[in-house]
């Protein structure tokens, strides 16, 4: 995975859980800096996709939804 320019190995790369919601996914991408962070089940265990900052900003629904829908 390219973050930022540099590759980082896979357990130093930060994502956000699936149980977050899109407000607490848009703190986390302002925190780190990143544009788009991969989003992980519960055990940390399965990819179920990327969200990203653009999607967040342009969405027109709540902000306490999860992240999932």
């Amino acid at each position: 995975m390219r973050i930022k320019g540099n590759y980082v190995s896979k357990r130093e790369v930060l994502f956000c859980s699936s149980s977050i919601t899109i407000g607490e996914a848009l703190e986390h991408l302002n925190k780190t800096g990143y544009r788009c962070v991969p989003v992980l089940d519960e055990k940390k265990e399965k990819y179920l996709g990327n969200i990203y900052k653009v999607d967040i900003l342009e969405y027109k629904g709540s902000l306490e939804e999860s992240v999932l829908q």
